[in-house]
């Protein structure tokens, strides 16, 4: 970095963006492990829709293009069938909002049914749905 300015991510994706071979690479690299996490979550919730954020997101189709092309070569061909995998749109809480959402359903989905039909939900019946 010229005049001792700090390497940020966004300073990365910026230097990326202008054709810089290093932070290519290290955009690269790190997107390939966050696609190789994503997919292990993708195996085991099947979700529709993956929003990337954060920082280094904002490098846009370099980054994207690497954690999608990982994703799909790590999961399941029935769990990328219909799989999105997007940025966020500036938005800092939306990885926050996702892993809610997430939690919610699984919650919800899997053991709110058999709670409501038994009245109310009891500490043993949550051990054993989880």
């Amino acid at each position: 970095m010229e005049g001792g300015a700090a390497i940020t991510p966004e300073a990365i994706a910026v230097a990326a963006m202008d054709g810089d071979a290093l932070a290519i690479s290290l955009i690269q690299r790190s997107a390939r492990l966050v696609g190789e996490s994503i997919a292990a979550l993708v195996n085991m919730f099947n979700p529709a829709v993956i929003v990337v954020g954060g920082a280094v997101s904002s490098a846009g189709e370099v980054f994207l293009a690497e954690v999608r092309q990982r994703v799909y070569e790590l999961s399941l061909p029935l769990a990328t069938r219909d799989l999105s995998i997007v940025r966020s749109l500036g938005d800092e809480k939306e990885p926050l909002r996702g892993g809610a959402e997430m939690v919610r359903e699984q919650l919800f989905e899997a053991t709110f049914p058999r709670w409501f039909a038994d009245g109310r939900p009891t500490i043993s019946e949550v051990m054993m749905a989880s």
